[in-house]
């Protein structure tokens, strides 16, 4: 399957997926149509920062305060994201509260309903990412290849010396090209 993405001289871009289109427009003003399928979405943002996200008649909108808090509502729903003095970050979704801690060290700790996610990173830059007693071990050796370690099944990304990537999958290659025009290519 393969995608391809054009931009013409006007800025506008196109998408080809599976010979399914989508176009990206922006206007003078700064508005964003995003056309996909004969389906289109509008993104507003007006005088005073605030944003509005039209979607097939409904509409998304994104507060943020004088203090800084932001609110996103969607259809009704709100999220809050806040951000305490020592730089605790909570969202509340629908009355559930995710909170985000970095230690002085570095790590991470995402908790959501009670689960928590770790991530750390070595001093040899190694990250390891802990899911519910999960582990996913990223490695990137002397030639900057990356490999990711999920389960025990493997992520190997390549780039060559033109620029290519592959991204092997459990057997299973993707090679991404980038033409002389600028034309992306990509096959799975």
């Amino acid at each position: 399957m393969w995608v391809r993405v054009l931009r013409d001289r006007s800025g506008l871009v196109f998408v080809g997926y599976s010979g399914m289109w989508v176009r990206v427009l922006r206007d003078r003003s700064g508005l964003v149509f995003v056309g996909y399928s004969g389906m289109w979405v509008m993104v507003l943002r007006d005088s005073s920062g605030l944003v509005f996200v039209g979607y097939s008649g409904m509409w998304v909108r994104v507060l943020r305060d004088s203090s800084g808090l932001v609110f996103v509502g969607y259809s009704g729903m709100w999220v809050r994201v806040l951000r305490d003095s020592s730089g605790l970050v909570f969202v509340g979704y629908s009355g559930m509260w995710v909170r985000v801690l970095r230690d002085s060290s570095g790590l991470v700790f995402v908790g959501y309903s009670g689960m928590w996610v770790r991530v750390l990173r070595d001093s040899s830059g190694l990250v390891f990412v802990g899911y519910s007693g999960m582990w996913v071990r990223v490695l990137r050796d002397s030639s900057g290849l990356v490999f990711v370690g999920y389960s025990g099944m493997w992520v190997r990304v390549l780039r060559d010396s033109s620029g290519l990537v592959f991204v092997g999958y459990s057997g299973m290659w993707v090679r991404v090209l980038r033409d002389s025009s600028g034309l992306v290519f990509v096959g799975y």
